[in-house]
């Protein structure tokens, strides 16, 4: 077993929801935490069952995923009671103690479980963000963009009554020294300039095609690449055990910030209608749909 659980049934009384800048603005205006989804990876073996999204959490802010955090980072601080009384939670040492074979230490998680993709901000504690202080060069690369993310976030934070540290010195960020925090005024070069909003690209969806196929019952109506993906269903050898990658379709747009997670949220939802455990039950399902189809015009 490469995950090794620990034998807790709830989240630790403190738990810490590690972000970048712009996911973290969008959970402020939004109010709710998007969830990742646990189908298309190992996260699925470990969710409670009829419990499909889950919210990464840890147990301290010194853990393996906050070694690297580049040159902004914010640390929501969660009351675990508060996810505890409205959620399933579970504590995991996901992969096991890495420190010595990989040079990182244990992230020393918490997953809380929902039925649902998002979860509301309620449990919210305090916030900590950190910005670091750019040089001539990395400004010029950075333009305003980040400065002007991270004083939006403050002042939501601010709006919404919610304890916010600002630092500046990435341990001290880490550490949660509150002594080294500093005080918040648009003085602070770090916190200067305007954001830019530029032309959004909308990302190929992956997900789109299978939808189509569950949707559509006429292959005329088909796009492309759904008419492609329902030809090799009905002419594979093996199509009982193949799921075509819709797994890693899925494992693809399961995380917040994925350009596919709306088509993959809405798929979700057609395989608890229909009791579909995973990708396999899906392809299943699918192929026979459209051999049917196919017989019945032959």
């Amino acid at each position: 077993m490469l995950i090794k659980e620990i034998l807790i049934e709830r989240a630790s009384p403190v738990v810490y929801h590690y972000t970048n800048v712009s996911s973290a603005l969008k959970i402020l205006q939004s109010n709710h935490f998007e969830l990742s989804s646990v189908y298309g990876s190992i996260e699925q073996e470990h969710a409670p069952k009829g419990y499909p999204y889950f919210l990464s959490t840890t147990r301290t802010t010194q853990g393996g995923y906050h070694n690297i955090i580049g040159y902004s980072a914010v640390m929501f601080d969660l009351d675990g009671n508060f996810y505890n009384q409205k959620y399933k939670a579970k504590a995991v040492n996901y992969w096991g103690d890495r420190h010595n074979e990989y040079g990182r230490i244990s992230e020393a998680e918490d997953r809380i479980f929902s039925k649902t993709p998002t979860i509301p901000i309620d449990g919210i504690v305090s916030m900590h963000v950190y910005s670091k202080p750019l040089n001539e060069k990395e400004r010029q690369n950075w333009g305003s963009q980040l400065p002007a993310q991270v004083r939006k976030i403050l002042i939501a934070a601010k709006i919404k009554g919610i304890k916010t540290y600002f630092y500046e010195d990435e341990n001290a960020w880490r550490l949660q020294d509150k002594r080294k925090a500093i005080p918040i005024t648009g003085e602070r070069e770090t916190l200067k300039g305007q954001e830019h909003t530029g032309k959004t690209y909308q990302s190929r969806s992956y997900i789109e095609p299978w939808l189509e196929l569950i949707f559509k019952n006429k292959k005329e109506d088909l796009s492309e690449r759904a008419n492609k993906l329902r030809a090799n269903m009905i002419s594979s050898w093996n199509s009982a055990s193949n799921d075509y990658d819709l797994a890693n379709d899925l494992s693809g747009a399961r995380k917040p910030g994925s350009g596919d997670r709306e088509h993959a949220v809405k798929l979700i939802a057609i395989m608890k209608q229909n009791k579909w455990q995973n990708a396999i039950d899906v392809a299943t399902a699918l192929t026979k749909k459209w051999k049917d189809i196919a017989a019945i015009k032959s």
